[in-house]
């Protein structure tokens, strides 16, 4: 066994303790020392989300129908299953006949889940049991998640077309040849429309109902980026880095950044919008070099920092753990603009384009790969990786307004620089997904309410190669009472337990 692998057997066992004291009658340690309960920084806008539902409005609990669940790719869900988790059902339809990418989160309609297969297969099954209910097939390998628009499920393939199928029955509806070199893209649905990118540096705009071109536009470089919308406008960059806005209804170039990302390739990520500002996950050389038999930020952490293995430690109050946070920004920002450096998430004010001043964290993946995306809870914080001077990796729910860190999430396990944490929100609760060294997917899901961390049982095997991509995996989707996730080529669903 690795030193690594060690570090971790004995991290997981030290946290299967702390969890059992969490889940006891004394106060946490957090609790101790000035906690801020993480419920207060979500009631008013989940009452405000009720309200609206209650009033018939638009937002509502239910099906999770593209990359990121909504247009704006948020990864916010006001269903919440709530934990402890058991695994509900397996569907291994495709194994070991087919692959699926670890890329490609689940989407759902009324009680269906689907998904794309690397040998260009369309599966459904159903979200009671898992069972396969049709699959079609296309000409080339589905590399990304679907979308469901109107009852179709459309989605592209490297054969350079677009599919839109029946979600009750498989059929054709409709499909377009885009004369590309290939569709990496999630569709983005979109105010009836669906906006696609392709290899060829094509971006598309399609009538979701028969397919048909409203309008497209060039660019020099391949799109590899999902795009993401709100406010009338479409979001996303090509391979040349230079993040764009168009218009959603014309196409019209509004505005292209005018700062370069530092960043290998967008392949497999979207951007994030959220009330006029635009997150993308940047390719950071902030904290890549600097080794001390860990990994170690190039910004000083500040020495009243604790330990990340404090006990109980689990949710806590950012100001409690953090208390020079103030001037480590400032700090962290002139050293940036000493050295020019890049941010690791990128913010960007939709209308406009300027670049705005970054969050500070350390998470990243080596090798110029892209930082994973961000998600936005039910208030507007900002989920997104911290890492600290060792081995661990936690999250951290930042005000990305006020550039506060709010509140520290405290993971249980040591990670690489090319290991990735991915998140999804459903509720009240963030559910985390740390891919490692041929594992699938580590799933944690963090209840702000009840204070409590739960890991979610394995549910696939471990397979080798599967996270050699970029990012080697995708948040989990949610749908009611019930939580999706792809690994092992598998498609995996765990249940809330709780009420």
């Amino acid at each position: 066994m690795s030193r690594l692998h060690k570090r971790r057997s004995g991290r997981t066992e030290r946290a299967t303790l702390e969890n059992r004291r969490f889940s006891g009658k004394k106060p946490s340690a957090a609790s101790r020392h000035g906690w801020t309960d993480p419920w207060s920084l979500v009631r008013g806008p989940l009452i405000v989300v009720l309200a609206v539902l209650l009033a018939g409005g638009s937002l509502r609990a239910g099906d999770w129908v593209q990359l990121g669940c909504n247009a704006a790719r948020t990864s916010y869900t006001p269903d919440e299953p709530k934990g402890p988790y058991k695994v509900a059902w397996v569907f291994d339809g495709v194994w070991p006949d087919d692959r699926l990418l670890a890329t490609v989160q689940v989407v759902t309609w009324k009680r269906k889940g689907f998904v794309g297969s690397k040998r260009g297969t369309m599966y459904a099954f159903s979200l009671t049991d898992g069972k396969g209910l049709w699959k079609y097939r296309t000409g080339r390998a589905i590399l990304q998640t679907a979308a469901v628009a109107d009852g179709l499920v459309v989605f592209g393939s490297m054969d350079g077309c677009v599919y839109a199928v029946g979600a009750e029955d498989g059929k054709l509806a409709w499909k377009t040849d885009l004369k590309a070199r290939g569709i990496t893209n999630a569709p983005l649905v979109y105010e009836g429309r669906i906006y696609i990118g392709t290899r060829g540096g094509l971006f598309a705009c399609l009538n979701a109902t028969d397919g048909s071109v409203i309008w497209k536009k060039s660019f020099e470089s391949p799109i590899f980026q999902s795009p993401a919308a709100g406010d009338g406008k479409v979001f996303f960059s090509p391979e040349d880095m230079y993040m764009r806005c168009l218009d959603a209804a014309t196409g019209k170039l509004l505005w292209r950044a005018e700062r370069r990302m530092t960043i290998a390739t967008l392949r497999g990520t979207h951007p994030v919008y959220h009330k006029g500002l635009l997150f993308t996950g940047n390719g950071s050389k902030y904290n890549s070099y600097k080794y001390r038999g860990g990994h170690a930020p190039a910004v000083k952490m500040p020495a009243d920092m604790p330990p990340t293995d404090r006990k109980n430690t689990h949710m806590i109050d950012a100001k409690d753990f953090y208390p020079s946070y103030a001037k480590w920004l400032k700090d962290y920002d002139e050293d940036l603009r000493k050295r020019g450096a890049s941010n690791a998430l990128l913010i960007f004010d939709a209308k406009t384009g300027r670049q705005l001043p970054g969050l500070p964290m350390a998470g990243h993946q080596s090798m110029a790969c892209p930082l994973q995306a961000p998600a936005v809870t039910a208030d507007g914080l900002v989920v997104y990786p911290q890492r600290y001077a060792d081995w661990s990796s936690h999250v951290g729910l930042f005000d990305p307004f006020s550039r506060e860190l709010k509140a520290i999430l405290v993971h249980q396990y040591y990670t690489n620089d090319d290991e990735t944490q991915n998140f999804s929100v459903g509720g009240n609760t963030v559910f985390t997904v740390h891919t490692w060294e041929g594992h699938p997917g580590t799933m944690l899901a963090f209840d702000l309410t009840r204070k409590k961390r739960f890991e979610l049982p394995e549910a696939y095997p471990r397979i080798m190669g599967e996270w050699k991509a970029a990012p080697p995996s995708n948040a989990a989707s949610i749908c009611g009472n019930l939580l999706f996730h792809v690994g092992g080529h598998r498609v995996a669903a765990w249940k809330g337990t709780s009420e």
